[in-house]
């Protein structure tokens, strides 16, 4: 009674009946939305209008192929958070500032990472001998907490 009045009244209609409390049915339900969200992609019109394969093949390679994107888009983004997780278990005290505008970081995802990532690049000096270049000192700021959260560093990815 008091997490209805806590929280807020939802309203699923199931036929689980066995097995499952009503709190779990509700995490349950909740957690369909995140597997919607990352298949949002793989669903959407514009994707389908620029993909034209008549070949059987070749489409279930291109359907391959984005299941795997999507794939490595949620293992970093279950890394990003099990980095944040296990830095506030050994920092509690402490709080990363690499969220939007510079906000502490609490539920960091894929998107955030990509988009403050994307334009970063190596830079050639010369043979086999590459640098990292960041396109201003905010990203530098924003990923390279993120990077430490994955378990990597600037080191690491130029090798």
């Amino acid at each position: 009674m008091q997490f209805t009045h806590r929280e807020s009244s939802f309203v699923l209609i199931s036929n689980v009946t066995e097995g499952v409390t009503d709190h779990e049915l509700l995490e349950i339900y909740k957690g369909q939305q995140v597997v919607e969200n990352s298949f949002r992609q793989l669903k959407s019109p514009q994707l389908a209008s620029v993909i034209f394969l008549e070949n059987p093949t070749r489409i279930k390679a291109m359907t391959m192929l984005l299941s795997v994107a999507l794939l490595v888009r949620a293992i970093v983004q279950y890394r990003l958070r099990e980095g944040l997780r296990k830095h506030k278990e050994e920092n509690p005290d402490s709080e990363i500032r690499a969220g939007w505008g510079g906000r502490p970081l609490a539920n960091p995802t894929f998107k955030l990472f990509y988009e403050h990532s994307a334009r970063c690049h190596y830079v050639r000096e010369g043979f086999r001998e590459y640098s990292f270049a960041w396109p201003n000192c905010e990203t530098h700021a924003v990923v390279l907490p993120l990077l430490k959260l994955l378990g990597l560093n600037i080191a690491t990815l130029i090798q």
